[in-house]
């Protein structure tokens, strides 16, 4: 009856696109690795989508049978990922952020003709700095502007190396609300 987590707090990007350490929106960086096994928990399954070790508090309470969250409490539980049953409520999209940037993770539909679900990544950056070890084929940071935006197809780019901005601009639409106030809008 015992479920074991193991999980990674932060990438290190180390050397990615020319850069090194924490702190930065790219794959190298933000992504890390989650592996939890148990009753109840589909054995070999890998879940593609966004999902937020914050959220590993709000699993924790769900599997002891903690019905509801205290107040103020933001985390969600990743039961209906684990057990593999999306009627169970989930996270529908994963923030993050650093000092020059913050970034908006949600699994939608491919377009509007193909309904395969992918995970596009927002990426708002409000100087260079949050630039930095952007990849090469990234859309420098506009002189003059206030912020930079960049989208990516994370499923199809797990990388980050193919800015897709110019291609969905419907996409951008519907992740900016999710930013915090006062970014990008």
């Amino acid at each position: 009856n015992t479920i074991v987590i193991v999980a990674g707090d932060h990438g290190e990007n180390l050397g990615d696109n020319g850069a090194s350490g924490k702190g930065m929106p790219w794959h190298a960086a933000v992504s890390t690795p989650l592996f939890i096994m148990g009753p109840g928990i589909r054995h070999g399954r890998v879940h593609e989508g966004p999902v937020s070790t914050l959220d590993l508090g709000g699993t924790w309470l769900d599997y002891a049978g903690v019905s509801s969250m205290a107040p103020g409490m933001t985390t969600s539980s990743l039961r209906s990922i684990l057990a593999q049953d999306m009627s169970l409520p989930r996270r529908p999209h994963v923030s993050s952020g650093y000092l020059e940037w913050r970034t908006v993770i949600k699994e939608m539909p491919t377009s509007p003709e193909d309904p395969t679900l992918t995970s596009y990544k927002l990426i708002c950056a409000k100087s260079p700095k949050g630039m930095k070890g952007a990849p090469k084929s990234a859309t420098p940071f506009p002189a003059g502007e206030p912020w930079h935006i960049m989208l990516f197809d994370v499923t199809r780019d797990p990388d980050d190396l193919l800015p897709i901005e110019q291609l969905r601009p419907d996409v951008i639409a519907e992740l900016l609300p999710l930013l915090p106030e006062g970014w990008c809008r």
